[in-house]
């Protein structure tokens, strides 16, 4: 998957990953990888466009979304390696 802009907002960065998803049948650790990329521009877009409540609610609602798939991913692949 190609980086992201370096100057993106949060809304170039989620078009960015949403254009790069991974695929229903990838591996684990890719699955891992691209949402922890996806957690990485959320959190290094500057957060300037952001100016009403449901702006940040939405900020706020995916990037709760994101931290969840890496935390189960995680446990997935680490699950997998005891199994």
């Amino acid at each position: 998957m190609p980086p992201w802009p370096v100057h993106a907002s949060p809304h170039d960065a989620v078009r960015h990953f949403l254009s790069f998803a991974p695929r229903d049948n990838a591996r684990i650790v890719e699955k891992l990888t691209y949402y922890k990329g996806y957690l990485a521009a959320m959190e290094a877009a500057p957060t300037r466009e952001l100016n009403h409540s449901y702006d940040w609610r939405w900020y706020e609602d995916l990037h709760e979304y994101i931290s969840r798939c890496i935390t189960i991913y995680q446990d997935e692949r680490v699950a997998g390696e005891f199994t």
